[in-house]
């Protein structure tokens, strides 16, 4: 009984009509695994709707016949004509199809089942299908290391498999504004790029999920550049963002991201994009926070590495300053630009960041501590910054100043550093540095805090030397070294810090859940969790720029970043 693989191309039939020279080229008189490939033209594609032409292929051996009934499905526009109107096609060439392929059916065969010659050439007859999809379907070209795409996410998507995972292919998307519904993920070393810098426009209309999953292979950097991503579509309250940035630990890669811009929209209530993991890098970025729909809202940032778990990263040594001895213990942010949101970057769960050299315009910056999270915050370095408090006009996010700014530093857990960053006063009273200990007021996560210190509070942080359990109660989950490491605040300039009362607050959360009548002085008292007007001893800023900023910088139109792998720097012995 003759089995057989059925091939469809959606673009036959259609002028210039490439059909003649496909499948039949490409196919025929192959030798699989020992089988012979045959192929037929079908008529059968009338039976698939949206399909011309078909091929049938068949694998023999020994006038024995055998194979797997397999179709390419398309997802397409509407029509042709809609197509070839969408926003980044180009006009001299087909529109974009994405063709998987799909096991449709797999018809009996009889008494072969433990033949491996035959099932290896059925699976291998399914790769070269994928193969003849991938080389008569998408629409990028290949020149030397550059894959140009036609600026949708399934072409994007197509060149990036295609890519080897080596760091020396650019997909580029050329210049355009483009919409995305589907998800592009990148696992592979490589580099995806805007054809200028502020010529790609990529509006964000996926509602539930991520736009880019972006995730560094053990074997080179991922570097993302030249795209401006608009949230579009409302997917506010954590259901996706424009990029997840992961990386593969233990590795001395990450995904480097600079020279983009994100706007949040006027819909969404979140943050744009995520890390899931410590080390990766951002610079000359820009962050857009809700527009006016939002103006109490969210945009920019969110570091939540929840894949840590408990223990894995939090209950490690501190990564602060040169203590980072391979520079990606922390993520860092660097030279970017956030605009109009009362969160502009939120440092979550067993994050450890490092934030110089930004500018926050009506935007903060503020970390989550266990009561609301499951791990808290690590800890952080916050620098030579600039806040500034706008009150007249409008911002980027078409939000009218002043904005219900409540802090530049808002922080509810971890340990770290605050100093040389110039902060305007914020009006009624609010604290430019704000913190906080919310487990002793606030049902959520772990039991309410009756005894200090609170699990993970502000000012607490790790030692390999200390015994001690976490919380009181104790939070068993967090395993043991809880020391007291401090917040450092100093240097610090500008009208908001030359007032003790508008410098560094005490802001206890409302209303008491608990209701164990728990007061924050007695968890936060300066000279023992936090210290003002004095450096944290021993303490040195990690380079600047970061090493990887210097290595990628785009020095002229066309960068081709050098993606040697970071060195080991500043190694010390630990006991």
């Amino acid at each position: 009984m003759p089995i057989t693989t059925h091939i469809c191309d959606p673009r036959c039939g259609r002028p210039p009509g490439p059909c003649e020279r496909l499948a039949p080229a490409f196919l025929n008189g192959v030798d699989v695994q020992g089988w012979r490939l045959s192929v037929a033209r079908k008529s059968e594609c009338a039976e698939s709707p949206g399909f011309e032409r078909a091929f049938t292929v068949r694998a023999s051996e020994k006038n024995r016949i055998f194979g797997a009934f397999v179709e390419m499905e398309e997802t397409r526009p509407a029509d042709l004509a809609s197509a070839r109107q969408t926003p980044g096609n180009r006009p001299d060439r087909q529109p974009s199809y994405r063709l998987p392929c799909i096991y449709r059916k797999m018809k009996p065969v009889p008494k072969f089942s433990s033949d491996y010659r035959m099932v290896n050439a059925i699976r291998t007859l399914a790769i070269i299908c994928l193969m003849f999809a991938a080389s008569s379907a998408w629409s990028f070209t290949v020149s030397g290391t550059t894959y140009t795409t036609d600026g949708s996410e399934p072409d994007v998507q197509a060149a990036c498999n295609a890519a080897p995972d080596n760091g020396t292919v650019t997909v580029v998307i050329p210049n355009g504004t483009y919409s995305w519904t589907g998800t592009l993920t990148i696992t592979k070393s490589l580099t995806l790029a805007g054809a200028s810098a502020t010529g790609v426009t990529i509006n964000n209309n996926l509602a539930n999920g991520d736009m880019i999953d972006a995730t560094a292979s053990a074997n080179g950097h991922l570097n993302i550049y030249w795209l401006s991503i608009v949230q579009v579509a409302d997917n506010g309250g954590g259901k996706g963002y424009a990029i997840v940035a992961d990386r593969s630990e233990p590795s001395n890669y990450t995904v480097l991201i600079h020279d983009c811009t994100f706007n949040e929209g006027q819909l969404a209530y979140g943050y744009t994009v995520e890390c899931v993991a410590n080390g990766i890098i951002f610079w000359n970025d820009t962050f857009i926070g809700d527009g006016p729909n939002q103006p109490n809202a969210v945009g920019g940032l969110s570091m939540v590495c929840h894949k840590y778990g408990y223990t894995s990263s939090w209950n490690t040594p501190d990564t602060y300053g040169n203590e980072d001895v391979t520079g990606l213990g922390n993520t860092y942010i660097e030279n970017c630009v956030f605009y109009d949101g009362i969160l502009g970057g939120n440092i979550d769960d067993n994050a450890r960041v490092v934030s110089r050299y930004n500018t926050f315009q009506a935007a903060c910056i503020t970390s989550h501590g266990q009561e609301s999270s499951p791990f808290g915050c690590r800890e952080f370095e916050i620098y030579n910054n600039t806040f500034t408090y706008p009150t007249s006009g409008k911002g980027p996010s078409g939000n009218t100043y002043p904005l219900n700014t409540q802090a530049w530093w808002g922080e509810r857990g971890g340990s770290g550093v605050i100093f040389n960053n110039v902060m305007d006063l914020i009006p009624e009273g609010k604290s430019a540095i704000s913190l906080e200990v919310f487990s002793i007021n606030r049902l959520d996560s772990i039991p309410c805090q009756t005894a200090y210190p609170a699990a993970r509070q502000t000012g607490q942080g790790w030692s390999a030397s200390s015994n001690a359990t976490y919380g009181n109660p104790v939070v068993p989950q967090d395993g043991t070294g809880a020391v007291t490491e401090g917040v450092w605040i100093w240097n610090n300039t500008g009208s908001a810090t030359t007032d003790p009362n508008t410098y560094v607050g005490l802001n206890p959360y409302t209303p008491d859940e608990c209701g164990n009548g728990q007061l924050l002085t007695n968890y936060l008292q300066q000279g023992r969790d936090y210290f003002v007007g004095i450096a944290k001893p021993g303490y040195t800023p990690y380079q600047y720029p970061h090493p990887l900023h210097t290595a990628f910088a785009l020095t002229g139109p066309n960068p081709t970043p050098n993606a040697t792998p970071l060195a080991p720097q500043n190694l010390r012995v630990v006991n």
